[in-house]
């Protein structure tokens, strides 16, 4: 009796067979080409932390100066 994993790595070679080269090449490219995107994608960085910080504070104030 064949178990959930025999079935996994089954189903997972019939995808591997059946996926054309080129194709598979193609889409490794596009992976790589959108993860070196991303790595581009910075929102915590020490500035925009302090950018933050500075807009909490300020709008601290603000709400301080009201009451």
């Amino acid at each position: 009796m064949a178990t959930m994993r025999d079935w996994i790595a089954w189903e997972s070679d019939k995808r591997w067979r059946n996926w054309d080269r080129g194709e598979r090449w193609r889409v490794l490219q596009q992976t790589i080409a959108w993860a070196e995107r991303q790595a581009n994608v910075r929102r915590n960085t020490p500035t925009a932390c302090l950018r933050e910080q500075q807009r909490e504070l300020s709008r601290m104030r603000n709400q301080e100066a009201k009451e």
